[in-house]
């Protein structure tokens, strides 16, 4: 007790401790060095009883020899073992002491005399060495090709290494017969598996140590002292008076997160520390979820939200599922009030925020999110880190390339000059859906299962997304049995929304790179949709034509994206923008270079038009909030440091991309209390996001949205030509009026066209091709 100042462990004296190498047992920092002298001095201590014990016994075992070799009768040959034992002591003891050469003779030591020459001592037969028996060969079970590779090996055998088998390919290991499940879906379980084994071995492996002390034996002081420390240091001793010791900001933010579900679940309690207005009374019915007239949404809530939105309180109690929805699940009724009843403790945003109790609570929010951009999650199963690699693999080496990273084209920012563009060359033009620009993978299956083809939606983050329930049959095949494999689409997923409420989930294709394993990417734009039109897209169609009640078990409908002239510009603007306006967003237009092929990565063929007032740029987002100074009312209710005001709009700091994971600081967003309302509807996290911005008239940045379907910011070469197309605001009567010049030039790239097929197809003259040998047509 002697490291403590009092004599004993206070409430406010921290108790650390570590762990002694010799004994193993956790020690008092504090005394730890005079422990561990200890702990080394008790080890030799301990060595040294040892050895004189092992000495002892040795001693005690000869003289047990020699007496049974008395009692046997056998003097003569006794006194000569002995004098051999007492000749090898004095000879190891004169190589010791005195150095003795070798090869000299020595007296012995037991009787005192010269050895006798003539005596000779027993010959010792050797023991055969007993020769080890040939190991039989264990027979080896047959291949689970469940659990195993089972790829067939030149010898005829199966391969016997696990799934995760590095020697064979993944359409090799696909390709397997005899599996209850596609090779994807036994691979992760596998995984999930040896993970889980992983981790409870990582668990083991950190366990506290068990108190080995023996009660059963004497203790010494110092022994007795380490056993009390170390169950001081255990037990976490509490004082008579228990106070729980919680800092400052952690009980702010406690004190902040109840009063805000007691507003927002509707609780009786009235003003708190954090409420300035008049208290939300709790809709009347008994049902929480029973809407009230003067209750406003941004937009619906869909139907899988599991929210009731309809019906009052027999509602809940014939839909058991309402009432079983955790707490922390329900959507806050508050947080849906208008402006007018909003109260800071109502509007709060909660980002986690982590209690003394260590449980991290979340209120998510899904019905101010566009509803055209559907939920990845909910349509398909994310591959994990290992499967979605070997995919990246594939995809790289069915487009014979290298990089690892996402094989779709993007976009550059349209500026004044890309008009005089649009007549240089053929363009087609699509209106820029709302949605999520997804690729669609055809891989193949396992064909001995009843996945034989299998389809991954590739996301902008290169996340691997396992879609079942779509089928791609060959053309020409009435049976529909066949299917596409190796194919690689290019496509936006987009929720539409129709008139009477309907949604339908559509995979809209603007592009295809591959199919059956036939790269498309060196052919121009309307041969690339051509092929995919003609090979993918009309026998999809035409098997949901004959067999239309399979619609419904299809993750997604495919279609391909309306496409127009870039001179049809004014028609775009009429009849298809206020079109597609009504079933799913828009925010623009894209051009696409017909007579270019398909280029991985930043093409500046492919042009994103925007109104001026919706250029955005996708920034990263950190928020800094300012710091108050506790007053006397928050003195009162414990608070004694400064904490941040979470009420308070918060510095918006916005960074854009500079190298892999490096980012430089750009500006700041403008960001007014509506604007600043409508982030925390959000219910997302918002510190280091992707934001949206646009730039306003003032020439401030606004907040547009936030990007969850991205994981960087733009780069700075980007930001720089989005500020170049802000900067010559093309618009939309801009675009109409050089709508003429672009038809006339794209007739006359047309008509030349033509003139040239028309003269290769013409025959030569009768004597112009004599020697055998081509003329060469030279353009006049």
């Amino acid at each position: 007790m002697a490291v403590f100042p009092t004599g004993k462990p206070r409430e406010e004296d921290h108790l650390e401790t570590v762990i002694c190498k010799t004994c193993k047992r956790p020690v008092l920092k504090q005394g730890a060095i005079d422990h561990i002298r200890g702990c080394i001095r008790a080890k030799q201590e301990k060595a040294r009883r040892k050895k004189e014990a092992r000495d002892a016994a040795n001693r005690a075992k000869e003289k047990v020899d020699n007496k049974d070799g008395d009692e046997d009768g056998d003097g003569a040959g006794d006194d000569s073992m002995k004098g051999q034992k007492s000749a090898k002591k004095s000879a190891i003891k004169g190589m010791a002491e005195d150095g003795t050469k070798k090869g000299k003779k020595r007296k012995a030591t037991a009787d005192g005399g010269d050895d006798d020459k003539d005596t000779k001592e027993p010959t010792k037969k050797k023991k055969k060495k007993e020769e080890p028996k040939p190991k039989a060969q264990k027979p080896k079970g047959p291949v689970d090709v469940e659990k195993q590779c089972g790829v067939t090996l030149p010898n005829g055998a199966q391969c016997a290494r696990s799934l995760t088998c590095k020697s064979h390919s993944m359409g090799a290991k696909r390709a397997v017969p005899g599996r209850s499940l596609p090779y994807d879906m036994l691979l992760q379980a596998y995984q999930k598996k040896n993970q889980a084994r992983q981790q409870k071995a990582a668990i083991d492996a950190n366990a506290p140590l068990q108190d080995d002390l023996e009660n059963n034996g004497p203790v010494d002081s110092d022994e007795e002292k380490d056993a009390v420390m170390a169950a001081i240091t255990r037990s976490q001793p509490q004082p008579l008076i228990t106070h729980t010791l919680m800092s400052t900001k952690k009980k702010y933010q406690y004190v902040r997160i109840k009063e805000m579900l007691s507003h927002a679940l509707g609780g009786a309690r009235g003003g708190g520390l954090f409420s300035t207005g008049e208290t939300v009374s709790p809709p009347t019915g008994g049902n929480l979820f029973q809407p009230v007239e003067d209750i406003s949404l941004s937009s619906p809530i869909p139907a899988s939200n599991n929210v009731a939105v309809d019906g009052g309180a027999s509602d809940a109690a014939s839909n058991p599922t309402v009432n079983k929805l955790p707490l922390l699940r329900l959507r806050a009724r508050a947080l849906n009030l208008p402006s007018h009843q909003q109260t800071p403790s109502t509007a709060l945003s909660l980002r986690s925020l982590h209690i003394s109790t260590s449980i991290s609570i979340t209120i998510t929010i899904t019905a101010t999110m566009s509803m055209s951009v559907p939920d990845l999650d909910a349509v398909g199963i994310k591959a994990q880190n290992d499967l979605a690699d070997n995919f990246r693999r594939e995809v790289a080496t069915l487009l014979d390339r290298k990089n690892l990273n996402f094989p779709g084209a993007q976009p550059v920012s349209f500026a004044g000059h890309h008009l005089d563009e649009l007549q240089r060359k053929d363009y087609y033009v699509c209106e820029k859906t709302d949605g999520i620009r997804c690729l669609l993978y055809f891989a193949r299956g396992d064909p001995d299962s009843e996945q034989p083809e299998i389809h991954y939606l590739i996301d902008r983050k290169n996340d691997y997304r396992y879609v079942p329930g779509l089928h791609f049959p060959l053309p020409g095949d009435d049976t529909f049995q066949s299917f596409h494999v190796d194919t690689l689409i290019d496509g936006e997923l987009v929720n539409d929304t129709y008139e009477d409420g309907t949604q339908q989930l559509k995979f809209l294709v603007f592009d295809c790179l591959v199919i059956d394993g036939q790269s498309l990417m060196h052919r121009t734009l309307d041969k690339r949709l051509g092929y995919f039109q003609e090979k993918v897209l009309k026998p999809y169609n035409a098997m949901y034509k004959r067999f239309p009640e399979e619609k419904t078990h299809r993750a997604f409908a495919v279609e391909d994206k309306s496409t127009q002239v870039s001179y049809g510009i004014e028609m775009m603007f009429r009849d298809v923008i206020p079109k597609v306006k009504k079933i799913h967003g828009n925010d623009g237009l894209i051009f696409t270079c017909r007579s270019t092929p398909y280029h991985i990565g930043t093409d500046p063929h492919i042009l994103k038009w925007k109104p001026p007032n919706e250029n955005t740029i996708d920034f990263r987002m950190r928020l800094e909030f300012p710091i108050l100074e506790p007053d006397t009312d928050d003195e009162a209710d414990g608070v004694t440091e400064p904490y941040p005001d979470y009420d308070a709009i918060p510095i918006c700091h916005l960074f854009v991309g500079l190298n892999a994971n490096e980012y430089r600081y750009f500006d700041e967003m403008h960001v007014s209390a509506e604007d600043w309302d409508s982030m925390k509807a959000l219910q997302l996290p918002l510190d280091d996001s992707i934001v949206e911005c646009f730039r306003d008239e003032q020439g401030r940045w606004r907040f547009h949205r936030l990007r969850e379907d991205k994981a960087d910011a733009n780069h700075y070469t980007t930001v720089d030509k989005v500020l170049q197309s802000i900067k010559d605001r093309v618009t939309e009567d801009d675009l109409i009026r050089a709508a003429p010049a672009i038809k006339t030039a794209w007739k006359k790239r047309q008509a030349e066209e033509e003139e040239l097929r028309r003269r290769a197809a013409r025959p030569p003259p009768p004597n112009g091709n004599a020697n055998g040998v081509k003329r060469k047509f030279e353009e006049s």
